[in-house]
């Protein structure tokens, strides 16, 4: 073979294999031949992923933007105002300190912003640690003003040891104000100063169910004690120091029994009260009203 003849063969296949390189690294820039078809596949998937996305922040992220950049962050609803029903015995006074000592986002005081706090949150925490507190409303008066209105809960009887009280839902709470005139309710174990803000049970719940008739009938029966301590009846003793023994229908049933036990017990509550209060009645000691329908009493 000539030697111009193997030049040009040799150059013929330089150029060929220099064209086979140019084309793969061409390839490898435009991904390849399959990169189309992958791209194809995957498109819909990510523009479906971007729409979820941008749902998302709408449905959850963009209220929130929307109220603290609106609310929260405008310097127009700055809380210059609380104003404060306290009730009884919690002064205005005292209720913003409490509002002021609550934990992290719960705080309340005046200088921060109008919509810087929960309600929900705030408000629970506060009844959690104000257990004479029944109820709590809280509102929002744009641009600056908080108002705060409250019930308390009312004693309707002391307990064992002194301090503690409990309303007619049967709830513990402490008072040490106006509560030496209410009815002493003895023979209940365990109650003590962590027990605040649970709910009696079994028979002195049945005493606070009485206590609550008595004060809803004008009944003749001055009670000043009860003893809970017997497994089915209580035992009161009236301020004349007569003692009468009272058990009823479903007494240790939810909200003190049925109808008919309910019933059974305002009119026991009636008979017992005529009966006691008749000059026969008023010379006698001991009444026993456990049995329906009948009383017995003795000197």
């Amino acid at each position: 073979m000539r030697l111009s003849d193997r030049w040009e063969r040799n150059r013929t296949m330089r150029i060929t294999r220099l064209d086979i390189k140019s084309g793969r690294k061409e390839n490898r820039k435009r991904g390849g031949p399959d990169a189309g078809v992958l791209w194809t596949g995957l498109r819909p998937f990510m523009i479906g992923t971007v729409v979820f996305l941008a749902l998302l922040f709408i449905l959850f992220f963009s209220p929130w933007v929307f109220r603290k950049g609106v609310f929260v962050l405008n310097k127009t609803f700055i809380m210059r105002q609380i104003d404060v029903d306290g009730g009884e015995t919690m002064s205005p006074a005292l209720v913003r300190d409490l509002l002021a000592a609550g934990s992290g986002g719960n705080r309340v005081m005046i200088g921060m912003p109008l919509f810087g706090f929960d309600m929900e949150d705030t408000r629970r925490e506060f009844l959690l640690r104000a257990l004479n507190i029944k109820t709590m409303r809280m509102t929002r008066i744009l641009p600056d003003k908080l108002v705060v209105r409250m019930s308390e809960r009312r004693p309707i009887m002391r307990i064992e040891p002194g301090g503690l009280v409990v309303d007619d839902e049967g709830v513990i709470f402490p008072r040490y104000v106006s509560v030496s005139g209410l009815p002493l309710l003895t023979g209940v174990d365990g109650i003590h100063a962590c027990s605040q803000g649970s709910s009696l049970t079994g028979m002195a719940r049945a005493a606070v169910f009485l206590i609550t008739c008595l004060e809803k009938k004008p009944y003749q029966l001055p009670v000043i004690m009860i003893d809970a301590a017997m497994p089915d009846y209580l035992v009161l003793t009236l301020i004349d120091q007569k003692q009468v023994t009272m058990a009823w229908d479903g007494m240790l049933e939810a909200r003190g029994g049925s109808p008919e036990g309910m019933m059974d017990l305002l009119m026991k509550l009636g008979e017992l009260s005529r009966a006691m209060n008749t000059p026969a009645g008023r010379s006698r000691r001991f009444w026993n009203a456990t049995v329906k329908g009948r009383f017995t009493a003795s000197e």
